[in-house]
């Protein structure tokens, strides 16, 4: 009996706490010190002149994907998704330029 009414009120509690959360801003729209990274279409095969793969990274919570970071020449940055499972890139990429 007990055990029902401690799952009853367990269950209110995180029905509760799950209504009293307010959504996050969308990160895309913020811009932090002027600096923003632009998005664009991908096609084709990775260009030469983004430079040399930099660093490769990992999203826990997108075990399958990889973002691949390449540097070109005038310091210009580029992320382009990857997925390892499929083995297909994504159709876009990021890229943040420098002055």
């Amino acid at each position: 009996m007990y055990r029902k009414i401690a799952g009853c009120m367990m269950l209110i509690i995180i029905c509760l706490l799950l209504s009293s959360c307010t959504k996050l801003p969308e990160t895309e729209n913020m811009v932090l010190s002027g600096v923003k990274m632009e998005s664009a279409k991908f096609e084709g095969g990775i260009p030469k002149a983004w430079g040399n793969l930099i660093s490769v990274s990992h999203v826990s919570q997108l075990p399958a994907w990889l973002q691949l970071w390449f540097q070109d020449k005038d310091g210009n940055i580029y992320m382009l998704w990857y997925n390892s499972t499929s083995n297909v890139f994504l159709g876009k990429y990021r890229y943040l330029k420098r002055k």
